[in-house]
């Protein structure tokens, strides 16, 4: 059962460094429909093995996945039944992907099934967090059943921290209201409202994550690293690639070992 910490105390608890740096998962499911600049091929088994296992030796200790990226979840649980690391492992839930195109469904029955989908794919028995894969329209869909049934699961321990993957400004603000623990969001904001949401963040204790800090991959990765990495407020950023190299340069630049 997990026990209830912020997502830094849990990444530091698994040997992390704090802000952290995590690794996103949609290429380790889905080539298809997904908006970076050059196609890829998505990872077998044993190269997801190997891209973890360096990952995990350059700092990182958070995974992110979702139903939403294909067969990430299924991929990374065949990986973590034989893995002998310690990670922080989060996914969400609301959003479905067929192979072609999303759907989303905020229902609290939905909620349920979903989480437990999840750590079936995942082979798990409990999850560190689960967020709410918002489809923009924030607002609406903390007001449906998913917040009361993340929580819910929380309460039985299922789960050890609930957050959203917001969108907008006042979406992130009623999840602080509704007591949320993790606001994930990218970094298309004004700064005004960016700023805000990291000052509302750190008086309620949420944690923020950073997702897309690349801009899928038209940022120059160096420049907002090194930003990111001493921002009040930000709790770690997370970003996708199956790039070893890549992952190395990245966590040499955000931890600062260069």
């Amino acid at each position: 059962m997990p026990y209830q910490c912020s997502l830094g105390e849990l990444v530091l608890a698994k040997g992390g460094v704090y802000p952290f740096l995590g690794l996103g998962t949609v290429k380790f499911g889905r080539s298809n429909n997904v908006k970076y600049p050059q196609s890829f091929i998505v990872p077998s088994v044993d190269n997801v093995k190997n891209i973890l296992n360096e990952s995990y030796s350059w700092g990182i200790r958070l995974i992110d996945t979702a139903p939403a990226y294909g067969v990430s979840e299924n991929v990374l649980g065949k990986v973590l039944q034989v893995s002998s690391k310690n990670w922080v492992v989060g996914t969400k839930v609301g959003e479905i992907f067929n192979g072609e195109d999303s759907t989303f469904n905020f229902s609290a029955e939905f909620t349920f099934s979903s989480v437990e989908r999840s750590l079936r794919n995942l082979r798990v028995d409990s999850l560190d967090y689960v967020l709410i894969h918002s489809n923009g329209d924030d607002v609406n869909v903390l007001s449906m059943g998913v917040v009361n049934a993340l929580m819910e699961l929380k309460r039985q321990g299922i789960i050890n921290l609930v957050g959203i993957s917001a969108k907008t400004f006042l979406g992130c603000v009623k999840a602080i209201e509704y007591g949320l623990d993790i606001i994930m969001i990218d970094m298309s904001f004004p700064q005004v409202e960016f700023s805000n949401i990291l000052k509302l963040a750190v008086e309620n204790k949420v944690s923020v994550i950073i997702k897309k800090p690349f801009n899928s991959g038209y940022s120059s990765p160096k420049n907002v690293l090194r930003r990111l990495s001493v921002t009040e407020g930000i709790s770690g950023v997370v970003f996708g690639s199956i790039d070893i190299e890549h992952i190395k340069d990245n966590a040499k630049c955000f931890f600062h070992f260069d």
